[in-house]
């Protein structure tokens, strides 16, 4: 079936389908390689913004944990960035408890 809705970031449509975006795919690799290697989605949003890339974290979160960079447009396939068994393995709370444990240190310092 054709995509339908808001294009994902690192993709494209090609006949109303998701096709990957070589313009902005290393954005998204980026900010999935940051995240594996321990990084939240402020750290990333942090980074993305130095580098001339401004996501809001809440948007980095959403892409994160998004079905559709494995391969799944809302139960129609896509081109994935990695596959369904890396993302089932990508923990699920990672970046909001390690990113609430140093928001809150940082907050009780001062």
């Amino acid at each position: 079936g054709d995509h339908l809705g808001t294009v994902p970031l690192g993709y494209r449509t090609e006949n109303k389908k998701l096709a990957i975006d070589p313009t902005t795919e290393p954005i998204v690799r980026e900010i999935f390689s940051m995240y594996d290697s321990g990084k939240g989605p402020n750290a990333i949003r942090k980074y993305l913004s130095s580098v001339g890339h401004d996501m809001h974290s809440r948007s980095i979160r959403g892409l994160i944990f998004s079905p559709v960079y494995a391969g799944d447009d809302n139960g129609r396939p896509c081109p994935a960035y990695f596959s369904k068994e890396e993302y089932q393995r990508r923990p699920q709370e990672k970046s909001t408890s390690q990113e609430m444990t140093a928001e809150k240190h940082i907050s009780f310092q001062g």
